[in-house]
């Protein structure tokens, strides 16, 4: 009775755990609208402490000196156990009313007050217009943040 007892304990356990490590794809995805947002509000010192980055406050400030407005695409929280990958594309809109469009993943680690953002691969994909919604939906489907860097549809090969 006893060893059956320690069975079921150690099954309740596992079962716990393995439920705990589930990715919350919602909270995840909302945490990182909030964070592009404050960029497009201007609020860098709220959008800076969500980094862990060895980057100054200033340079990344400083980084977004042309930006009007961020329009983040997600596709699926991706995860290997030891941190959260988010493929994404992120259509930057400048002052000068130009476009600038961006393709790879974000980087971003689990916390108990909720998640930082620890980098991300972005490629700057020469793009100067508006891309097509079809475009981006295919590229996030067919991006695996751990595997090899994917094309984005249509860049030259």
């Amino acid at each position: 009775m006893r060893k059956m007892t320690i069975v079921l304990l150690l099954l309740i356990f596992t079962l716990g755990q393995s439920a705990s490590a589930q990715v919350d794809n919602t909270a995840i995805i909302t945490f990182l609208h909030r964070y592009f947002n404050l960029i497009s509000l201007g609020q860098y010192a709220s959008a800076y402490n969500t980094l862990q980055t060895e980057q100054t406050f200033y340079d990344y400030v400083a980084g977004f000196e042309n930006t009007d407005s961020l329009q983040p695409y997600f596709g699926t929280v991706q995860s290997d156990g030891n941190d959260l990958r988010v493929p994404m594309t992120l259509v930057s809109f400048q002052h000068d009313n130009s476009i600038q469009t961006f393709f790879g993943c974000i980087f971003l680690r689990a916390e108990a007050s909720g998640y930082s953002i620890i980098g991300n691969n972005f490629r700057d994909m020469g793009f100067t217009s508006q891309i097509s919604i079809f475009s981006v939906g295919t590229a996030l489907d067919n991006l695996n943040c751990y595997g090899q860097a994917s094309l984005f549809p249509n860049e030259a090969t």
